[in-house]
């Protein structure tokens, strides 16, 4: 989903499960750094209160290294007998 104004542009999406979700903004002329924000809800499983979290990335250079990472965990290798890369021993 993403939404637009004259000064900003906004987006966000769901990441799999409930309570996690990334969000994005940019302004339309430029003049701020692009931003991505990863956010979970708060919860409570078995007893145990899990505060929300989130992380905030506010720059061009910290987005791109943010695509690096990414790139590289979703890099499938051929995988052998039982899922040992490079193939069979």
């Amino acid at each position: 989903m993403s939404s637009a104004t004259p000064t900003f542009e906004i987006g966000a999406r769901a990441l799999g499960y409930y309570g996690l979700m990334a969000s994005w903004r940019r302004r339309s002329d430029g003049r701020w750094e692009p931003s991505v924000c990863i956010a979970s809800a708060a919860s409570t499983d078995d007893s145990t209160y899990e505060p929300a979290q989130s992380v905030t990335i506010n720059s061009r250079a910290g987005l791109i290294a943010l695509r690096e990472v990414i790139d590289e965990a979703l890099r499938q290798e051929p995988s052998g007998p039982a899922g040992q890369a490079g193939g069979a021993a």
